[in-house]
């Protein structure tokens, strides 16, 4: 069967073909199905307003399908992040979704990721590198100017304002404002439209720079106290 359908389910279209086999006391599932641009949260799937195209295989006794499949998002959005072009492969057993081998594309660069997600407690993880990032977008900065590796993961208990990104970055050689840099390395988190950056160092022929104090709250930059450690005689000094 396909075709437009709502309620429970909203999509642009959905196709089913196999066979249930009723000869045995449970039955078995042995089906393809096709899901077109489907919402997730229609399905339960977290408050995802992206839609997702799935192709999968459905098996395993009717009180309890297996499926085993491949996603495909043009977008999604998720708290602090926006992908685009997110393929991957699914695994769904006893109300648990996993996702294994997914791809796609944020600021500006590329990810790969694993992860899953629970529909009875809404509770999912993600795990994920990201590789040739636009610093400038990562960091919501235009000041800084670079390209990153992050190792970064995911962690929601299903209240999308409790959320929370962290995670660890490693750049190639840039600049931030007027100072050209080497490499610039840290640890970051973000909750609640509040990024943070903890043990940040910026590699400079002049020295090395560090500080424990940046934020980006609600879009805004806060900056504390920054100091240089001198290559020569390696005195640290308070720059900012």
């Amino acid at each position: 069967m396909t075709g437009k359908f709502g309620g429970t389910m909203v999509g642009d279209g959905v196709e089913i073909k196999g066979n249930i086999n009723l000869a045995q006391q449970i039955p078995h599932y042995d089906l393809h199905l096709e899901l077109y641009n489907i919402l997730p949260a229609s399905l339960g799937i977290a408050d995802i307003k992206d839609t997702v195209s799935i192709t999968a295989s459905v098996t395993g006794e009717l009180p309890n399908p297996v499926i085993d499949g491949h996603l495909d998002f043009k977008e999604l959005n998720i708290p602090g992040l926006h992908f685009s072009k997110v393929r991957g492969d699914l695994h769904y057993e006893d109300a648990l979704l996993k996702f294994t081998n997914v791809k796609g594309n944020v600021f500006g660069g590329t990810v790969e990721a694993f992860g899953d997600y629970h529909l009875d407690t809404k509770y999912y993880n993600i795990d994920a590198l990201g590789h040739e990032l636009l610093g400038s977008i990562a960091a919501r900065n235009g000041k800084i100017k670079c390209k990153v590796e992050l190792d970064f993961k995911i962690r929601s208990k299903g209240d999308p304002k409790t959320a929370l990104t962290y995670g660890s970055f490693k750049s190639g050689k840039g600049s931030y404002y007027i100072i050209p840099f080497d490499s610039i390395s840290g640890e970051f988190s973000n909750q609640n439209k509040h990024l943070e950056f903890k043990n940040v160092v910026i590699e400079t022929k002049m020295g090395t720079i560090k500080t424990d104090a940046f934020d980006i709250v609600n879009g805004k930059l806060h900056i504390g106290e920054i100091y240089l450690e001198e290559p020569e005689n390696g005195q640290t000094i308070k720059i900012i």
